[in-house]
């Protein structure tokens, strides 16, 4: 008789339960009469929250959240490549800062990217450049251009050049092609006499360093594009002329894995009729500050365009070369 009288209460307990919720919802969705601290007590704070918030509150969260106009450091690179290069005879380290605001689809992106360079064998370098980007709504690439100034110390004097570029970047490939021209004093030389000899001969050293122009172009393609992996691939041509029959045109194969947005390695080689043959590494760690912005950390640019992507770095060198001349009265 007790076990059928506890049935009874829990089934009166349960049917009184399910009227309470049924009257509920006819209030709150039908006539709109039920009170705030009724449905607080059924459904608690969290999951009714919405239906009472104020008018400047659901204004607030329809709005997207406004970009941030003003730059700051979105992306620091710490770099370094071994063995010597198409323009340099030694390995270097580099360090990158990048600044710029947040982007916007549909607008103009300005970045500045500063630039100090350490060479092996102790001399310096840098480069300031701006960079522009537009991120279209009516197509899928970005567009975007650089201007740049360098200074390099080289082993007999300083060295200047100005530079600029065109790109094109699109979620599985992109496009790149720069163009140097040095500015200033264009070329530093010591002179060595050799007098040492029987008779009236001599012979005089010459021992010149100069800045030459170039230009290079390549395009790339990712053959893996993922969150945490990504695989790219490029190719190119480039092409140097300057004083002493040093022109000439040269190829370019690079790959370049990276992991996430921190780490990368780039492997290339490269041949002309001056350098020869020539077998790179370099190794990148990235700081990449703009996924720590809320605004940024989940945006894409046009057509998936990854963030990495538009907020990169521009990868160019100040262009030397070294040759010695030798003249002689025997």
């Amino acid at each position: 008789m007790k076990r059928y009288r506890r049935w009874g209460f829990c089934l009166l307990n349960r049917c009184s339960k399910v009227l309470y919720y049924i009257a509920i919802f006819y209030n709150l969705f039908l006539r709109g009469e039920v009170s705030e601290s009724s449905v607080f007590q059924v459904f608690g704070n969290e999951r009714v929250r919405r239906y009472y918030q104020t008018d400047s509150e659901l204004a607030s969260k329809s709005q997207p959240r406004r970009v941030n106009p003003y730059p700051n450091l979105k992306r620091i690179d710490f770099g370094h490549i071994e063995a010597n290069g198409i323009y340099y005879p030694e390995g270097y380290s580099k360090c990158s800062l990048l600044f710029g605001p947040e982007y916007k689809i549909g607008s103009f992106l300005p970045l500045v990217e500063f630039r100090g360079v350490a060479v092996n064998n102790g001399k310096l370098a840098g480069n300031v450049g701006f960079i522009g980007r537009f991120l279209p709504k009516s197509f899928c690439e970005v567009l975007g251009f650089n201007l740049f100034y360098d200074v390099r110390q080289g082993r007999k004097g300083n060295f200047q050049q100005v530079g600029g570029g065109f790109e094109v970047l699109s979620k599985r490939w992109e496009m790149h092609t720069n163009a140097y021209v040095p500015v200033g004093r264009r070329q530093h030389t010591k002179r060595f006499v050799f007098d040492d000899y029987i008779g009236d001969f001599k012979a005089v050293l010459r021992m010149n360093e100069f800045a030459e122009y170039a230009v290079d172009a390549n395009a790339g393609y990712y053959l893996v594009q993922s969150k945490n992996f990504q695989f790219y691939v490029s190719a190119g041509l480039y092409y140097f002329f300057g004083k002493y029959d040093t022109s000439a045109l040269g190829g370019r194969l690079a790959l370049r894995p990276q992991i996430t947005d921190y780490l990368s390695f780039e492997f290339s080689i490269s041949h002309d009729r001056i350098f020869e043959t020539i077998l790179q590494a370099n190794i990148v760690f990235t700081l990449p500050l703009y996924n720590y912005s809320s605004a940024i950390k989940r945006k894409r640019g046009p057509c998936g365009v990854l963030n990495r992507q538009i907020y990169q770095p521009i990868d160019r060198d100040i262009i030397l070369r070294r040759k010695n001349c030798w003249n002689a009265n025997f």
